[in-house]
């Protein structure tokens, strides 16, 4: 019964990014998401150097919660907009899936403006405690005007 109640807790998870994403595609395609943030806006995109500070905090996240980093790769920026873009990240990763999530939450909790795409995982082996993962996920940014 408790893999049930952990399915459930994954689809409300899944649910709730899928709702950030639809959320950041939507602020950034309406007209009032590519003016800078006024007063009492909620809206925050990062700014243009946000991909390059994420790319760079990866290896130590994952450092840090003994992750590795197989692959990365970036596709290329599409346009939201006059001034909101996006760049597509894919992660290739190996660990344990505890290690994996928890970069994972701790990548999305301390960044504005990623969405996680998708997420899958792959073991060799039932008994094998070590995943292979991918991830992808949107980075949204305001361009630098």
């Amino acid at each position: 019964m408790g893999g049930l109640l952990g399915i459930g807790a994954v689809r409300e998870t899944s649910t709730a990014l899928a709702d950030q994403q639809a959320s950041l595609r939507q602020t950034l395609t309406s007209a009032q998401a590519v003016v800078p943030k006024a007063a009492g806006s909620t809206l925050s995109l990062p700014g243009p150097d946000s991909l390059a500070l994420i790319s760079a905090t990866i290896p130590a996240l994952l450092q840090r919660y003994e992750v590795g980093l197989i692959d990365v790769a970036f596709s290329p920026t599409r346009a939201h907009g006059k001034v909101g873009r996006s760049t597509q990240v894919v992660l290739r990763l190996r660990g344990t899936y505890g290690n994996v999530k928890g970069a994972l939450q701790a990548l999305l909790v301390n960044h504005t403006g990623v969405a996680l795409q998708s997420l899958s995982f792959r073991r060799s082996k039932s008994t094998d405690p070590t995943v292979d993962a991918e991830v992808r996920l949107d980075v949204f940014y305001r361009e630098q005007q």
